[in-house]
């Protein structure tokens, strides 16, 4: 079978969808994050197993990994899910996450809001990072926002190659480094102005994690993709 779940707040004013995992794992890599500019990220992780297990979280930020104490070595009960407010830890708005965990597969997703709830989105994480991502939605003109959100999870410095597709064809970014356990916000409004249509493919030296997030009328709503990854 084939699942999914939505959920709904304020009257169904506000709402995200996530799809299931085939599988868990014992790391997941969360590239979208931010904890300033009234923005909250909500990291959730679930449990399947019939017994206990211990999970990490480490922080990735412009000023490179962080591994706050009270998220290393963290107990889960055997089939139970616990939720992480980050900005309880960082106050950042670049921040992505690494999860791993002894004992068992763990599933984890992102959760965000803004606005106090007044738009929210979700995720779940990418098993692995690639060298290349594909996205294909994209848009910045009438009153929408494009982020291509990257995080270097490895402990090798990356450089990166962004090549945005647009109605009047390719625009090539300047290739640029991102260093070991950072984290970077792309907005593409500053790469293609404003378009209805863009895409982006990403290609990198070092294996990144890669989402999309849209956001549009100032920011009331606003949706985020993993990117579709290769090697």
């Amino acid at each position: 079978m084939i699942a999914e779940r939505s959920v709904y707040w304020n009257s169904r004013n506000g709402g995200h969808c996530a799809s299931g995992v085939v599988s868990s794992a014992s790391q997941w890599y969360l590239a979208e994050g931010a904890t300033d500019g009234g923005f909250e990220t909500w990291v959730l992780i679930q449990n399947p197993n019939a017994n206990d297990v211990t999970v990490d979280l480490t922080l990735m930020t412009d000023e490179g990994p962080q591994s706050p104490p009270d998220l290393q070595g963290f107990p889960m009960a055997a089939n139970s899910r616990q939720s992480f407010n980050l900005g309880n830890y960082v106050t950042s708005f670049n921040v992505s996450t690494k999860v791993t965990s002894q004992g068992g597969d763990v599933i984890a997703e992102r959760a965000m809001y803004w606005q106090d709830k007044l738009g929210g989105h979700d995720a779940h994480g990418l098993e692995y990072a690639k060298l290349k991502a594909f996205m294909a939605e994209g848009a910045t003109a009438g009153g929408f926002e494009t982020w291509v959100l990257l995080q270097n999870p490895g402990p090798s410095d990356a450089m990166v190659y962004i090549t945005y597709m647009t109605e009047n064809g390719a625009v090539e970014k300047e290739p640029f480094g991102l260093a070991a356990g950072q984290r970077i916000s792309l907005n593409v409004v500053n790469d293609v102005g404003e378009t209805y249509d863009v895409s982006t493919q990403v290609y990198s030296t070092a294996p990144v994690a890669v989402e999309r997030s849209v956001y549009w009328n100032g920011k009331i709503g606003g949706t985020c993709s993993t990117g579709y990854s290769a090697w």
